[in-house]
């Protein structure tokens, strides 16, 4: 699987090389008798795949226990059909395969995050009611572009060509430039339903994972 997705500029896979290099991270801690879980890995999904096999691999095979799984990018225009089903299908099976383990040393983050927001009803380091203002993240390209956070490139390609850059713009006046003000403001914003929903504070209108892609279609915004 991941030498279907994970290739490089010549269209050669990458597996062997991304486990060399997990090796050599592991090793080096193990040789500094530090503890090894502190090695993460974070897949995305691929709901076509099965999920127990995935998680087998990563925790048999490559000796891991602190996992995060993420969503393809979908959002309302390009998801594919069946796809909501497919991946309730497998967050279902991964979470079946990972305590049928009982091991409580074995984490997945997307699990962990929901467990919280469902007995706290609000993320640990929220104190108001504002989930959305939790995460804030922005790319920084190697020629110094700044542009939003990365898992937003395919939806919004306009946030990472307004001309800001390291060399010429402060934080300040890039959260000031109208295409990012604008984009800010949408995506702190919640339908009427959401607000008064019982499941409001935990799914925040559809950004439990942290990213607003996913609430968002061309016809109706966020």
């Amino acid at each position: 699987f991941h030498y279907r997705y994970r290739i490089d500029h010549q269209g050669r896979g990458t597996y062997d090389k991304t486990i060399e290099g997990l090796r050599r991270v592991q090793n080096a801690i193990w040789d500094q008798r530090l503890s090894a879980k502190g090695v993460g890995l974070i897949c995305v999904i691929d709901p076509d795949q099965d999920a127990r096999a995935v998680f087998d691999h990563f925790v048999d095979d490559l000796g891991l226990q602190s996992l995060h799984f993420l969503l393809p990018m979908y959002n309302h225009d390009n998801v594919p059909a069946g796809a909501n089903e497919k991946m309730s299908k497998y967050l279902c099976d991964l979470f079946d395969a990972w305590t049928d383990r009982k091991d409580p040393a074995i984490t997945i983050r997307y699990f962990n995050r929901l467990f919280g927001l469902l007995i706290n009803g609000l993320p640990e380091t929220q104190t108001s009611n504002d989930i959305s203002q939790v995460h804030l993240a922005y790319t920084i390209a190697s020629n110094g572009d700044v542009g939003a956070g990365d898992d937003l490139r395919n939806t919004f390609p306009e946030l990472f060509h307004t001309g800001s850059n390291v060399a010429n713009t402060t934080l300040h006046g890039f959260l000031a430039d109208p295409t990012i003000a604008q984009h800010m403001d949408a995506r702190q914003a919640r339908h009427d339903d959401c607000k008064t929903c019982c499941w409001g504070r935990i799914c925040d209108g559809g950004d439990l994972i942290g990213t607003e892609a996913f609430r968002y279609s061309g016809a109706a915004g966020f």
